[in-house]
Order: C-alpha cells, then sequence, then structure tokens
C-alpha cells in the first residue's frame, strides 16, 4: 500500500512516555481494523519493531498484562482473515529476531505475550470454523523458516518451542470455553505441527516436551484442565485419532529413526489399551 496511508507509529510506540504509546496503540488498533490496512512484508516489520519495543517499555505487571491483551486482541479485530495472519506472522518473525537480545528479567512477559496470541490466534481458527488452520499451521511450524516449532531453523531458539509445548493445549481449551456440546474440532489437523515435529526434531528435550505437554495431557483420562477440548472431542476419539497421526508422520521416510522407534511403540500401547 501507499506509505502515506501508514501512520508513523514506529517511534511513538518505542517512546519513553507511556501517554505516547498508549496513543500509539489506539491509532495501531485504528489503522488495522480498517478495511486499507494491507501491508507488505517490510511495513509490517516496522510496525512490528515498534510494537516489540513499546512492550518492551511496559515494566508494571498490570501494565503488561494489559497490553498484552490489547495487542493480541487486535488479531480478533482485524476484518480480512488473510491479514489477521499477516499480522500474527508478523509476530512471530519480530519475535525471533529479537529474542536473543531479550535479558532475564523481561522473559517472563515475553512469554506472557506468547501465551495471549496464541490464544486470539486460536480463537480466530474457532471464528473461521478452522477455514484459515492450515495458514495457522503454516506459522506456527515452518521446518526451515522462522516459526516457534522450526525444528530445522538453529536461528530459532528451542525455548520458544518448549514453552509453546507448554502452554497449547491451555490455550486451545481456553479458545474453546464459549463452544457448544455440537462444537467439533478438526483435531488431527491441529496437531498437524506437533505430530510432524515429534517425527522430526533431533532435540530430545523438544520431544520431551511436546510429547508430555501436548500428546500426553490430550489422552490423559484424569486430565480436568482440558473440559472444553473434551467437549469437542471425546477421549476414545481423541486417542484413535492420535495414534493415526503419529503412526502416519512416523511412517514417513524423512522422519528420524529414533524417533520414529520411539512413535510406533507408542502407538502400538496406544491401540493395545484400547482395544
Amino acid at each position: 500500500m501507499d506509505n502515506d496511508k501508514i501512520p508513523p507509529l514506529g517511534k511513538y510506540l518505542a517512546s519513553n512516555e507511556k501517554r505516547e504509546r498508549d496513543k500509539a496503540i489506539r491509532n495501531l488498533r485504528n489503522f488495522l481494523t480498517s478495511k486499507n490496512s494491507n501491508l507488505d512484508d517490510l511495513e509490517s516489520a516496522k510496525l512490528w519493531r515498534g510494537i516489540f519495543y513499546c512492550f518492551w517499555m511496559s515494566d508494571k505487571p498490570l501494565v503488561q498484562q494489559k497490553l498484552a491483551w490489547d495487542l493480541s486482541n487486535i488479531l480478533l479485530e482485524i476484518p480480512d482473515v488473510d491479514n489477521c495472519w499477516n499480522f500474527y506472522k508478523g509476530f512471530w518473525d519480530e519475535l525471533i529476531r529479537e529474542w536473543s537480545g531479550l535479558d532475564r528479567y523481561r522473559l517472563d512477559k515475553y512469554y506472557m505475550l506468547i501465551r495471549k496470541f496464541l490464544q486470539a490466534a486460536i480463537k480466530v481458527c474457532v471464528n473461521d470454523n478452522f477455514n484459515s488452520l492450515d495458514t495457522f499451521n503454516s506459522i506456527l511450524l515452518n521446518p526451515r523458516g522462522a516459526s516457534p516449532l522450526a525444528y530445522e531453523d538453529h536461528r530459532v531458539p528451542a525455548s520458544l518451542t518448549y514453552h509453546m509445548s507448554d502452554i497449547f493445549t491451555d490455550e486451545l481449551n481456553k479458545a474453546l470455553a464459549d463452544t457448544d456440546e455440537s462444537y467439533e474440532i478438526p483435531l488431527a489437523q491441529l496437531l498437524k505441527p506437533w505430530s510432524q515435529l515429534l517425527a522430526h526434531t533431533r532435540n530430545n528435550v523438544a520431544y520431551k516436551r511436546v510429547f508430555e505437554g501436548v500428546i500426553t495431557k490430550l489422552i490423559d483420562e484424569d486430565d480436568e484442565d482440558i473440559e472444553n477440548i473434551r467437549k469437542c472431542v471425546n477421549l476414545k476419539e481423541a486417542r484413535k485419532l492420535i495414534s493415526n497421526i503419529l503412526f502416519e508422520e512416523a511412517s514417513k521416510s524423512s522422519a528420524n529413526p529414533t524417533n520414529r522407534r520411539k512413535l510406533y511403540e507408542f502407538v502400538d500401547e496406544l491401540r493395545m489399551e484400547d482395544d
């Protein structure tokens, strides 16, 4: 789009003055939720650089929480779903670019921001009846690209994969809170990035975190923290779907042989228990 249609938000988003940053966030929302908010990659990168440092400047916990909520909710207000996903991709592009520069005092608040954005992104999928789920999945996992689950891109910090593994089922459960008993979710498709990572990663810690944080939680009959997921897909169906998708991914010639063996053993055990 024409540069004169883009508000000069970057310097205001990164201002030392909270009043200016708050005003810039309001202008950002107004701009991105308008019908003329198409951005190319360069324009998106400039905006996200400003947003990143806007969040960097927020030091008080309540201010951080409100800002994380306000920023992530913009995803749900963007009228065009393609623009919405471009905004979410820009979030990950910027976060991966800047992650190594974060000090330990700021990590927790950015982990919170990731959580808020993940929940909002899943809500976009729910509101879209999961028609754009493939796009969401491709943002989470591009094996060789800047994505949080990329297992072949050494630029992507493993800590992002670990954190996403820890929070995915929790945020999926929250995103489904307003659905009714008849609502169905495409669980196999939702788990595609995770099953692909399990089959291919050479990072043993990542394998363990994904397996325990995503797979084990979904097949645990005693887990009471995923009641909204359970109403959309029952335990028996979830176990069957998971065994099938893990077997399919492990069967691919590109799978890590060690992971293939472990996944085959798990699938055999799961199917024996369910027979």
